[in-house]
């Protein structure tokens, strides 16, 4: 699943650069998102921006571009063609580049040089920085511009119990916790610390039937 679901746009950080793939899937952007840059201790991505063209803005309503992000709440309250949000000032606008930068605080050099950059990976069929898929390098055209500023938020959990292939809670040595067991997702005794979408599911039911094969083994307490 993809992380956008409009692939006229771009996302910059704080410094107008572009830091990932926007079109990879979701899981992958917000990894980038909140990568930690531990020589200048900062979060150098967050905040982010999405940058788009006038077309795209008239196109559909940019709550519906993001896959499994609300923004601003619940995404229906989107107008059609953005306008609404626009007078809120959830959308900052600039007829140039360099004006949206001004905008929003971004180096209007560093973003004109992104946009040129990037249309040239759209014209040439491929993005050597980040491998965004041909099929989704679309260029942005003229102005006005248009930027969305974005802040991680948390929708999920990652991390928490670790099993072992019979779905034995583990300790923090690594030693089966004596009559405990767990199946789940995202951590919460899944197959690793990774989310894998609708396989969540699978995951449960699989080491559910573990963790009940494995418990209706042990020795009864009566008898232990």
């Amino acid at each position: 699943m993809f992380g956008i679901t409009n692939f006229n746009i771009i996302m910059v950080n704080k410094y107008g650069k572009r830091f990932t793939n926007e079109a990879d899937t979701y899981d992958i952007f917000y990894r980038a998102l909140t990568a930690h840059d531990v020589v200048k201790r900062e979060y150098p991505n967050v905040p982010c921006y999405t940058i788009f063209d006038e077309a795209t803005r008239l196109e559909s309503p940019a709550g519906d571009w993001f896959n499994n992000t609300y923004v601003f709440g619940d995404e229906k309250v989107w107008s059609a063609d953005n306008s609404a949000e626009i007078e809120r000032g959830w959308i900052k606008m600039g007829d140039t580049l360099a004006e949206l930068s001004t905008k929003v605080g971004l180096d209007p050099a560093a973003l004109e040089e992104t946009v040129k950059t990037f249309n040239q990976y759209c014209a040439n069929g491929e993005d050597p920085e980040f491998a965004r898929f041909p099929r989704t390098l679309l260029p942005l055209g003229s102005g006005p511009y248009y930027a969305i500023e974005g802040w991680p938020g948390v929708w999920d959990t990652f991390g928490s119990l670790k099993i072992d292939p019979k779905a034995r809670v583990l300790s923090p040595s690594g030693e089966p916790v004596k009559r405990l067991y767990a199946a789940g997702t995202n951590g919460l005794g899944s197959i690793g610390f990774y989310y894998i979408g609708g396989g969540c599911i699978a995951d449960a039911v699989a080491f559910g039937r573990l963790a009940g094969r494995t418990a209706a083994a042990e020795t009864s307490w009566d008898a232990a």
